[in-house]
């Protein structure tokens, strides 16, 4: 039970990483987790640990709104390998 659990952590994680490389423009979390039906805080996990591997970075903020509140959100790339 827990291999599967790591096998879709790691699919996400790819799901995640391709989606952020696909848009030349950059994307917040909220973004990419409507995009891939993901949760926000499950899409944040994973956008983690790809910044911690090196794989992207923050480029810049971007005003959100959430609940009817206006939000300031971390625009993300991918690292040009």
């Amino acid at each position: 039970m827990a291999n599967r659990s790591a096998i879709e952590s790691l699919r996400s994680q790819t799901a995640v990483l391709r989606f952020i490389a696909s848009r030349a423009e950059g994307v917040t979390d909220a973004e990419v987790g409507e995009a891939l039906g993901i949760k926000e805080p499950t899409v944040r996990d994973r956008r983690r640990r790809l910044h911690l591997q090196g794989l992207v970075r923050p480029v810049s903020t971007r005003a959100s709104e959430r609940a009817g509140a206006r939000i300031k959100a971390t625009v993300w790339m991918a690292v040009e390998q």
